[in-house]
């Protein structure tokens, strides 16, 4: 219900357009679907979850093509692990909490995120320009784009293709939910051919064992 809550009010503050990261952003977009309080807001806002790029190569292939960042053009290059750097950063006045009271603590969370803001805040638009700025003059849409042209030219493909393939991928992987016929078959016929090579051996273990009974009157009389 907390992650509900989160959600609705990020609808509320940010609007249409949303794109939100988390460990199980795969399950949690059926929650939303499905929330009869959430679910209408949710869609007509246009947000979409997906997992973060850590934990994604967690999740199954089937998966991944829906919900990792890597395949959702919307996400750009960004890792959406935003709150575990956070909560890095704030790990630094860790030790002057271990004994303080709880209005003291609270004190210098609330100081240190104010300064966290501020710092922020003030190289947001440095970090914006630098970023933009190196993806167009040394990043790699300069760096590469001649050579994907060129690439694409001589293997005969366009740009829609690589979204096509993904799309391939997702129905591929849909299909194997369900086992071909013939797949079940042939596993039948391999343990068929494994149960009569193991009952080979039974049969000569047996004929052998009764080979040596058979054998062993003959031995005490000759002795």
């Amino acid at each position: 219900k907390y992650l509900l809550a989160i959600t609705d009010a990020l609808i509320d503050l940010y609007g249409q357009d949303i794109g939100v990261g988390y460990d199980v952003g795969c399950t949690f977009n059926k929650i939303v679907q499905d929330s009869p309080l959430l679910g209408a807001k949710a869609h007509n806002a246009r947000i979409k979850f997906c997992v973060n790029a850590f934990h994604g190569y967690a999740h199954n292939c089937l998966c991944q093509v829906q919900h990792h960042p890597l395949y959702l053009s919307s996400f750009g290059l960004e890792d959406l692990k935003t709150m575990k750097h956070i909560f890095s950063a704030s790990n630094g006045i860790s030790y002057t909490m271990c004994y303080a009271t709880q209005y003291h603590w609270t004190q210098a969370l609330d100081l240190h995120f104010q300064q966290w803001d501020n710092d922020n805040y003030q190289e947001s638009s440095n970090f914006f320009f630098f970023s933009f700025h190196q993806l167009l003059a040394w990043g790699l849409i300069h760096e590469y784009t001649d050579a994907v042209a060129s690439l694409l030219s001589s293997l005969g493909l366009a740009e829609d293709d690589f979204e096509h393939w993904v799309d391939e991928e997702h129905q591929f992987l849909m299909d194997l939910k369900e086992k071909p016929s013939d797949h079940g078959l042939s596993c039948s016929y391999v343990q068929a051919l494994i149960d009569q090579d193991n009952a080979k051996q039974a049969a000569h273990f047996l004929f052998f064992a009764g080979s040596l009974m058979s054998l062993q009157p003959e031995m005490g009389m000759n002795i």
